[in-house]
């Protein structure tokens, strides 16, 4: 073999490694889509700002109260409460190896200075510190559905022109779908529902992919949280005060769950926990799915119902920096999350 020959087998060799090196690179930089059903958080949840978000993998993400708003981790019964990154998040999702979130410019890191304008839609890989910003805008509401992230997006700083974009969890495209001020909060097998404001407060339902909708419910519907059916469904009754009522897509028909005002509401798997707020009375209460059982929780006025497999989280309404938590099953048994202060403590030092 004469040297010509060996030579064009050293870089044929290594043409081969790098060429190989260059897709194993590729394959894992590459974003697997999601199945077509994927829900990244509860409607109930994204209503009341997506602060916390519990994973098909029982890790609870969260927005830390007591460090800022940044964004922790967790397990479900609150063990290794981890900080994520220091940035202020909220509408947190989960699926598969990534969250999603969006990141504000506001609290302590950002008035530092720390990585410039930090505010916009991120994708974070589980377990890792770096995150990947997928659209650099002021949002409102961010839900997942599938493979895709469903937004609020703002055309200027002033927030006025709001319409909703659709982008892909691998940012391979982006495009407004409905210009329209709506919240993509409900997401149920692949659709979105939410409520008219234009003329009407109708149920709609839009395809993300086209952007297309239909109005399957007509009544006074706000924050509707449609079940996993995709027939039955919650929601604030703008047109009786906004009480909680349950409705049904298949007849059109609804009734009363609450008898009290709502501010708002999380519907969890043992019960509906609301905000009551009339005349006479002001207070978290808990009831049953169909409205039996209501019970008081704590008496003052709340905010911010989020829940996971075990609790539901709270704040009092303009007190920042604290946090309540109640179990979803039982009796009710009101407490400071503690495991949070102390894990945020504990990052300060």
């Amino acid at each position: 073999m004469n040297s010509n020959v060996k030579l064009a087998l050293v870089f044929l060799g290594m043409a081969l490694i790098l060429i190989g090196a260059f897709f194993i690179v590729r394959q894992k930089n590459m974003i697997p889509e999601n199945p077509e059903d994927t829900v990244g958080n509860t409607a109930s949840n994204l209503y009341n700002g997506g602060l916390f978000c519990q994973g098909q993998d029982g890790t609870v993400y969260f927005s830390n109260a007591y460090d800022d708003g940044a964004l922790y981790s967790m397990t479900v019964e609150e063990m290794d409460v981890t900080q994520v990154n220091k940035y202020n998040s909220k509408w947190i999702n989960s699926a598969g190896k990534f969250i999603y979130y969006y990141q504000s410019a506001t609290g302590k890191a950002a008035i530092a200075g720390f990585s410039g304008q930090v505010m916009g839609i991120y994708r974070q890989k589980k377990g890792d510190s770096k995150a990947f910003c997928l659209d650099r805008t002021i949002s409102g509401a961010l839900s997942l559905s599938g493979s895709d992230l469903l937004y609020q997006h703002y055309t200027n700083v002033g927030g006025e022109g709001m319409s909703i974009f659709r982008t892909k969890i691998d940012k391979s495209e982006s495009l407004m779908i409905l210009d329209q001020i709506v919240d993509p909060s409900c997401v149920v097998k692949g659709k979105v529902y939410y409520a008219g404001i234009y003329g009407d407060h109708n149920l709609y339902r839009m395809e993300p992919k086209t952007g297309n909708t239909n109005v399957v419910f007509e009544g006074g519907v706000w924050n509707p949280v449609v079940m996993d059916d995709a027939n039955t469904f919650y929601f604030m009754n703008v047109q009786d005060d906004y009480r909680i009522y349950k409705g049904f897509i298949s007849t059109g028909e609804s009734e009363r769950i609450t008898d009290e005002r709502v501010d708002c509401f999380n519907v969890t798997p043992t019960g509906i926990f609301y905000q009551a707020n009339t005349t006479y009375y002001t207070g978290l209460m808990k009831c049953d799915l169909d409205g039996g059982n209501p019970i008081e929780v704590m008496e003052g006025n709340f905010t911010a119902l989020n829940s996971t497999g075990s609790y539901l989280y709270f704040m009092k309404f303009g007190e920042e920096g604290f946090m309540y938590k109640t179990p979803i099953m039982g009796a009710p048994m009101v407490s400071e999350f503690s495991a949070a202060r102390e894990a945020a403590l504990k990052n300060k030092k």
